[in-house]
């Protein structure tokens, strides 16, 4: 039997070529919609952070019967937990995906400590912080240190 190769059995077919190139560009595709979608979903996923972080501090306080706080800048926060030697750090500092802003003439009581700080009677100081990236719509958190935490 004669093994050599035939010249029609060489190389690849216009098929083959045509799945590569249709694969390639619904990877293509995929990868700039994901980039063009995140930061439009930064203030959200800030939003939500934020708000689930809040609540879980509050609980914990209450429960605890322990001053926790939040001490939130720009670029990110950290969750805090007041003991007898000041404010203590509670893991490790969290990072926005976008910006924020903390308004309303909230501000740290103590050198290094939060900006927003919650009771063990489920009170907190009041605040309001907003959350963008770029040009999008930001979106808004506000607590009034009765209730816990609302957002638009």
């Amino acid at each position: 039997m004669d093994q050599r190769l035939r010249p029609q059995d060489t190389g690849t077919t216009l098929v083959e070529l045509l799945v590569v190139v249709a694969i390639l560009a619904v990877l293509g595709v995929g990868v700039s919609l994901m980039a063009v979608r995140a930061p439009q979903a930064a203030p959200q996923q800030d939003q939500t952070r934020f708000r689930t972080t809040f609540t879980r501090l509050q609980d914990l306080s209450v429960q605890g019967q322990a001053v926790h706080g939040l001490q939130v800048s720009p670029s990110g926060w950290q969750a805090m937990r007041r003991d007898g030697d000041g404010w203590q750090p509670l893991g490790q500092p969290q990072r926005w995906q976008g910006r924020a802003l903390l308004s309303g003439g909230t501000r740290a009581y103590a050198p290094g400590g939060p900006q927003i700080v919650l009771l063990p009677s489920g009170q907190s100081t009041p605040f309001d912080i907003r959350f963008a990236a770029g040009a999008d719509r930001a979106r808004a958190c506000r607590g009034t240190g009765w209730d816990g935490v609302t957002c638009d």
